[in-house]
């Protein structure tokens, strides 16, 4: 099976984002994230290291600093797109299980609230690959 990054609808943007914890001692991670329009255009990227916690903790900070940079742009209709299933399935009312506080979670919510059109989708990580280069960049 081929996967790899799809463009959204005409008139949405997309936000591909990423965080990564590394377990070697260094107390290091990242996050990353690609914001593009309908036609594939890297519109702005995201790339800055992060205090280190769990994945799924930095999954969401990721998420959240590409929602608000959305916002800033203006953004109105947004795809927001990532690899880690557990933060999507919760974001979706698919899952309860959560890896994150309950006020992170809030925050997120309240984020999307303030799009006037928002998907919050999984892609498995070879089509998420930007998000992913500028997570790891960020080290």
């Amino acid at each position: 099976m081929l996967v790899r990054w799809t463009p959204p609808p005409r008139g949405w943007f997309k936000i591909n984002f990423d965080g990564s914890v590394y377990h070697d001692g260094s107390g290091r991670a990242s996050i990353g994230g690609a914001i593009r329009d309908s036609a594939g255009r890297v519109v702005l990227a995201f790339a800055e290291p992060t205090e280190h916690s769990t994945v799924g903790i930095v999954e969401a900070r990721a998420m959240i600093r590409g929602l608000r940079l959305a916002l800033g742009l203006g953004v109105r209709r947004v795809v927001v797109e990532g690899d880690d299933l557990v933060l999507v399935q919760l974001l979706r009312g698919e899952e309860t299980q959560t890896r994150i506080p309950a006020a992170m979670q809030e925050e997120i919510v309240g984020l999307l609230l303030r799009f006037a059109g928002c998907d919050v989708r999984h892609v498995y990580r070879e089509g998420n690959t930007v998000a992913h280069t500028l997570c790891r960049l960020a080290y």
